[in-house]
């Protein structure tokens, strides 16, 4: 048995702190955790890359970049940048929005991560960078 350098208190030789100082480590160290403050997108076809900088609305009437790709919806999905990550929330879309080929019911949000794949309709784009 080893002995928590915080309160003295035993516990079990393969962590470093005891089980209620562990925890108030893990804390602080999430607390310290920065939010995110941009997503890259690229298009997996051409290319292309989308910056995004704040909360927006993705669809061919709002974004110069995709008023090009037919199969998005005017107003097709929300991208949101909260505390703990970059979240997509479809829009009701017609062609439907998809994270890593699962389709998303209007009004789902789900969490992004680098290298996940965004499907608006038919145009496949990929997370290539969050920022923090």
């Amino acid at each position: 048995m080893k002995y928590c350098p915080i309160c003295e208190t035993q516990y079990d030789e393969s962590e470093d702190f005891c089980d209620i100082h562990m925890n108030i480590r893990l804390i602080e160290a999430i607390s310290q955790l920065k939010p995110p403050t941009c997503i890259t997108l690229q298009h997996s076809s051409d290319g292309s890359k989308l910056i995004i900088k704040k909360s927006c609305t993705l669809g061919r009437e709002i974004t110069d970049e995709l008023e090009k790709y037919n199969d998005i919806s005017r107003k097709h999905c929300e991208l949101l940048l909260k505390e703990d990550g970059i979240y997509v929330r479809d829009l009701g879309s017609k062609n439907k929005t998809y994270v890593n080929d699962n389709e998303l019911l209007e009004g789902d949000e789900v969490k992004l991560f680098p290298m996940d794949k965004l499907r608006l309709g038919m145009q496949p784009f990929r997370v290539i960078k969050i920022d923090q």
